[in-house]
């Protein structure tokens, strides 16, 4: 129930008004009754005192001289009554005019037990009279005595009580309107502070402070609250902090973190979730986990969490942006906002999962490439051992070609450590050095045309002022290698363009080819560490089959990309090297 401190303050008078007539019904009936039993007691006493002078009296003809003198300036009246009710004496009456008082109410009760009292209007005298009659006897007659007064001198004490009680009141009326007034002042205007003071507190404005020295209970009040202000400020403060705080942990995780409640429907997730299974905060509160995974195994071991409330690990394959994802996801119970909840963290591990494949492969790859020059080698050497006494040509052919399987060995072994340093280490900026393309690519055609085991043209379109930061060894590597592949595997006289431009603040290369070209099933394996689209001719042609996949590595360690397109009638790869930061 709501209610203003006016609203007390008014009924506070209501009830004041309300108490004041009360107490002046209360006290005149009090007064009033208290009044009509001290006449009636006069009454009683006066009868009593008389009693026995006016049964000596008795047959003596001045009893009634007696009785006016008694009465005279006063309301009081007395009436000397004998047993069968007849007048023998009246103060007021003419004893002849007056009828039997046998059957009057204090009569018959004094007769009964010897005294009576009544209250009620006199025809004889026309107002309202207080009766009190006393029996007593004398020469074997019974005698009433009646004393008597008029109620108006009753009514005249309770109208003069009423009139001052009236005025009594009225003052202590005013008095409370007027204390009612200072109150309202002193009360209500300090509310009302305190009240707008509370909601600016509620509203998280603490910057409002109130003060009061008096009373002193308000000027306690108004410490207390302001204290209370600076506090909560503080505790706000400190509360923003650790929730930003946890936030930036939170959202820094590089794992996917989900919770979700009791009917498995989402709650919250960081920023990688929500990049992940492309959620929002509008997602909050709709989406459930079977429609985010459409995956019934974690279903199922969600619920198990719930109701076992134990730690699950499960490992679940899902398509994201049309690509296959391995993710393993540990299951845990969570008490949020103290409900029954549960927090998933998962963890994309597809990567891991292939390079471990890749790992395999290339420990397979490296073993089958290093056994079979290993195997010649021993074979050879065997022969040797087996036939010492060979002709000189024989044994010079074995020979030869076990040193050639040698420098294959040396090769593919040398690659392998290339190869390995590249993923090992990355480049700095000091590693680069500001290159004259031009003359760079000039230097790498004339080197190379003197290794060349057979004709072919190279020819270069670049701008003779181009510079580019650029680590020359390792990108002469790259182009060395793109070119003798373009001699090395093709059956016509070969013909080499070597092209450069800037698009977008990078530097494209292109290596374009007239070769038999590759097929579009293997434009992304052919970086791949010892693949080879023909395995047996790459191997009659040497290499150690890890040339491509070290081009990639050295462009990817430029933060740069290499890519082939080709057809029938030759192949091109096209780098770019991104502009260095």
């Amino acid at each position: 129930m709501k209610y203003k401190i006016s609203s007390i303050l008014k009924i506070f008078n209501l009830i004041t008004i309300i108490a004041i007539i009360t107490s002046i019904g209360i006290s005149f009936s009090i007064h009033k009754k208290a009044t009509a039993e001290s006449t009636k007691q006069e009454l009683t006493n006066t009868a009593v005192l008389l009693t026995p002078i006016i049964t000596e009296k008795l047959g003596n003809s001045d009893i009634d001289d007696y009785i006016n003198s008694i009465t005279k300036n006063s309301e009081l009246r007395i009436t000397l009554i004998d047993q069968v009710g007849v007048v023998i004496a009246d103060s007021s009456k003419d004893k002849e005019l007056l009828s039997s008082h046998l059957n009057r109410e204090e009569v018959t009760m004094a007769k009964i037990s010897g005294k009576g009292d009544a209250v009620r209007f006199s025809e004889s005298i026309n107002t309202d009279m207080m009766y009190v009659a006393l029996r007593f006897s004398h020469e074997g007659k019974i005698y009433y005595l009646r004393t008597s007064m008029p109620l108006k001198s009753i009514d005249l004490f309770a109208n003069s009580f009423i009139k001052n009680f009236i005025f009594a009141g009225v003052i202590i009326l005013i008095s409370s309107l007027f204390l009612n007034l200072i109150l309202t002042l002193r009360i209500s205007r300090p509310l009302k502070a305190i009240t707008e003071t509370a909601t600016a507190y509620s509203n998280g404005d603490f910057s409002q402070k109130i003060y009061f020295d008096n009373p002193k209970e308000f000027m306690i009040l108004s410490q207390t609250l302001n204290n209370m202000a600076m506090n909560l400020e503080k505790k706000i403060r400190q509360i923003i902090r650790r929730k930003k705080e946890f936030e930036s942990i939170f959202n820094s995780i590089n794992d996917s973190i989900l919770v979700f409640d009791k009917n498995l429907i989402l709650l919250r997730c960081n920023k990688k979730a929500k990049r992940t299974f492309k959620l929002s905060k509008e997602n909050y509160g709709k989406s459930s986990l079977i429609r985010i995974f459409d995956n019934t195994i974690l279903l199922d071991t969600a619920r198990k969490v719930l109701k076992e409330k134990e730690i699950q690990k499960i490992t679940f394959e899902q398509t994201q942006q049309g690509q296959p994802k391995i993710l393993q996801t540990h299951l845990s119970f969570f008490n949020y906002n103290k409900n029954d909840s549960i927090l998933l963290v998962i963890d994309d591990i597809s990567k891991i999962k292939k390079l471990e494949t890749i790992r395999r492969d290339f420990v397979a790859n490296v073993s089958h490439e290093l056994k079979t020059p290993i195997t010649s080698i021993s074979g050879y050497l065997e022969t040797l051992i087996d036939n010492p006494d060979a002709d000189k040509e024989t044994v010079r052919k074995f020979i030869t070609t076990a040193h050639n399987n040698t420098l294959r060995l040396t090769e593919i072994i040398n690659d392998i450590l290339i190869l390995a340093k590249l993923e090992e280490e990355t480049l700095n900026k000091e590693d680069l050095k500001s290159t004259n393309i031009y003359d760079f690519l000039c230097n790498i055609k004339d080197e190379i045309s003197e290794q060349l085991a057979k004709p072919g043209t190279i020819s270069i379109d670049c701008d003779k002022e181009l510079l580019w930061n650029i680590s020359p060894n390792l990108i002469a590597h790259a182009v060395k290698n793109l070119i003798q592949n373009a001699f090395k595997y093709n059956e016509n006289i070969p013909e080499v363009e070597i092209k450069t431009q800037i698009i977008e603040n990078s530097l494209i290369i292109k290596v374009k080819d007239n070769g038999y070209g590759i097929a579009q099933e293997y434009k992304e394996r052919i970086f791949e560490r010892f693949f080879r689209l023909d395995s047996g001719r790459s191997r009659d042609k040497g290499g150690s089959g890890l040339g491509l996949a070290i081009v990639k590595h050295i462009i990817i360690a430029h933060k740069g990309t290499i890519n082939l397109s080709s057809s029938p009638s030759g192949s091109t790869f096209t780098i770019k090297l991104p502009t260095a930061e």
